[in-house]
């Protein structure tokens, strides 16, 4: 059951500001290290942030029980006339050219209006009778000829109140009555604003750092990094989407909206080359908090996120070896290390919300997939973060870890 009807833009994933995109599949490691002595940080501990968690409301709970309803098409008969987003029981007979009735054109049908599946014709002529009411109208066909009908409204249906009965029968674990799936819909809804609340916390953390932060020596190396998995993963979702639409899709197509949005101006590359380094600046910013509060990860934080993009890749690499050996390590220890310090920042922001969560460190891998746990532990043993050369490499992941799923 889908408690909140929401779409994922994977371009705003991709140029979302504020957010370290991972910089993996970016070639070999950059030789140079970033340094962070010119990075002058602002008051980063007291920012002025406005984000707040949203509580679930009684009225959040009443909409979704709403959809539950819509979802499973519970319907009871109203004694009223039919509105734009009504179930309709329908009687629907053809007319003669002699303006008879066709009677053995006669056939019955439930339709359901407000969601494309009822030609306008038909829709337009039933909104507004009440039941044993009749209209007639005409439906064009494909070729322009146009065929007359008589409608009868039969019953006129609205979604029912869910009962102890129909919540009991979803089959959802441990909901036996309306009470319990009352219940179960404030956890799901409360969880899922603590989701919303901590990526807009994300989102308002890095732009307040952004503005406020200043970056005196951004390398172009690092600038190169980031404008070239931007630009390959846009170039990825041009190809997606051409595979798999009517139409050719182009960058400029996927970018120009965002582009828009934000009142850039300048070319679609420039816009790329822009958010690439902004991400770099961030980074950087990052970094220097990271060195200020202490802040350092593991390499297990570092394969656990190259592991998760393998897990998607499987078919090329047979190995996580493989695919680090063909992939940018250093990439991942800087997501890594971002993630870590935008985990520190936000859990400074909010308190005591997400205290108890145990899904937040970075890359975190399943726990139901020990396979490729145990193996990302004894590949972290055999490489450090300050000794590893180009020809060291973490010990390879058995073929039986390759369709393990990760979580994100």
């Amino acid at each position: 059951m889908n408690l909140r009807r929401k779409t994922k833009n994977a371009l705003t994933g991709i140029l979302i500001a504020g957010v370290i995109v991972s910089t993996a599949a970016c070639g070999t490691a950059s030789e140079n290290r970033v340094a962070v002595n010119d990075v002058f940080l602002n008051d980063y501990r007291n920012m002025e942030i406005t984000t707040t968690l949203k509580e679930a409301t009684e009225d959040d709970v009443k909409e979704e029980l709403e959809h539950i309803a819509k979802d499973y098409n519970y319907v009871v008969p109203i004694d009223k006339a039919v509105s734009s987003d009504s179930t309709v029981d329908i009687s629907l007979t053809k007319k003669n050219a002699d303006g008879s009735i066709d009677e053995a054109s006669t056939l019955t049908a439930t339709i359901v209006l407000g969601n494309d599946s009822v030609p306008a014709e038909l829709e337009e002529a039933v909104i507004g009778l009440s039941k044993g009411e009749t209209k007639e109208f005409e439906s064009t066909d494909s070729s322009g000829e146009k065929t007359p009908y008589v409608v009868e409204v039969v019953t006129v249906y609205e979604y029912g109140e869910i009962t102890d009965d129909i919540a009991g029968g979803l089959g959802i674990d441990g909901v036996t009555d309306l009470e319990s799936l009352k219940k179960y819909l404030i956890d799901a809804l409360n969880r899922d604003n603590k989701d919303i609340y901590k990526n807009e916390l994300k989102t308002e953390i890095s732009n307040t750092l952004y503005n406020n932060c200043k970056v005196n020596n951004i390398q172009e190396h690092l600038k190169n990094e980031y404008y070239d998995i931007l630009y390959k993963q846009l170039t990825d979702l041009v190809e997606y989407y051409s595979d798999t639409s009517e139409e050719e899709v182009t960058l400029y197509d996927l970018v120009s909206p965002t582009m828009e949005k934000e009142g850039y101006v300048g070319t679609t590359e420039d816009y790329i080359a822009y958010c690439a380094e902004r991400n770099a600046k961030l980074y950087l910013i990052y970094k220097a908090i990271a060195e200020k509060e202490s802040i350092s990860v593991d390499d297990i934080d570092a394969y656990s996120l190259a592991a998760t993009d393998w897990a998607s890749q499987t078919s090329e690499y047979d190995t996580l070896k493989d695919f680090i050996s063909d992939n940018s390590f250093e990439s991942y220890e800087r997501d890594a290390l971002a993630d870590a310090v935008m985990d520190y920042l936000v859990n400074l922001y909010a308190g005591d919300i997400f205290k108890d969560d145990s899904s937040d460190a970075p890359g975190e891998i399943s726990q139901d997939e020990n396979s490729l746990d145990e193996a990302l532990e004894e590949a972290s043993n055999e490489l450090s973060f300050e000794e590893k050369t180009e020809e060291t490499q973490p010990e390879e992941v058995s073929g039986a870890a390759a369709s393990s799923q990760t979580s994100n």
